[in-house]
């Protein structure tokens, strides 16, 4: 009985924590080049680097909203730059699809934010 009523308190107290959105395995996201005004897609499989000039762009961990709720993409992304060999984080955080404002990559020659995402 004791073993029963802890399974249920953990599940009560850790539920809402746990992501009810689905997971997915690759999301879409647009690049501006602020010196050639180009923008690329950019399709980033979730846990593998991909390359953007000279930004490394590695998204870790991808949600697209439940049908029943507002369509919403969320993306933990890791970004990185080299130059002449050395490698420093810019940004390692949540991008949202629908306000791309609220975080947001701040670098003087490209713009990354979320477009969408793409099941399993």
């Amino acid at each position: 009985m004791t073993l029963l009523r802890s399974v249920v308190i953990f599940f009560l107290c850790f539920l809402p924590f746990l992501s009810l959105g689905r997971g997915q395995s690759e999301v879409s996201l647009k690049g501006l080049d602020k010196v050639t005004g180009r923008v690329y897609d950019l399709k980033v499989p979730v846990g593998k680097p991909i390359h953007f000039g000279t930004l490394e762009i590695t998204a870790h961990h991808v949600d697209q909203s439940l049908d029943t709720e507002v369509p919403e993409t969320t993306v933990f992304l890791e970004i990185k730059e080299s130059k002449e060999g050395d490698c420093h984080t810019l940004f390692s955080s949540w991008m949202f699809a629908s306000n791309p404002g609220i975080s947001a990559l701040e670098h003087p020659t490209y713009d990354v934010w979320v477009s969408s995402s793409k099941g399993y």
